[in-house]
């Protein structure tokens, strides 16, 4: 009946959902700028000193204000963002709908266990 349908339809979203999830991945992996790729040193190395790690987290106004006060860091600050910007723009959207999939899911399930289809 209906609720089969809906459950077919629900599904039907959830595999479409996770294969634009898999092919945006796919493509993404082939558009990884060199700065983050770990082989090219030199790259690396040149915005090494606006590049932070996940360490940047816990102690943000302490990396910004290292960064607004070294002469030369704000410029080069810019310029990695601007470089970068539209790749991690794109990887945020990226892991944004991962999340997002996740908990489609997730109420996916909750449903199909309470009986809801």
């Amino acid at each position: 009946g209906e609720r089969e349908n809906l459950c077919g339809k629900s599904l039907l979203q959830l595999v479409s959902s996770g294969s634009a999830i898999i092919a945006e991945l796919l493509r993404i992996s082939s558009a990884v700028p060199r700065v983050f790729l770990y082989d090219v040193r030199n790259e690396k190395n040149m915005y090494a000193q606006v590049c932070f790690d996940f360490s940047y987290l816990k102690e943000a106004e302490e990396y910004e204000n290292r960064v607004n006060s070294t002469s030369g860091l704000l410029e080069l600050d810019t310029e990695f963002l601007e470089t970068n910007s539209e790749f991690a723009k794109r990887a945020y959207n990226l892991f944004e709908s991962m999340i997002k999939y996740w908990r489609d899911v997730d109420v996916f399930l909750e449903r199909l266990d309470k009986g809801y289809f």
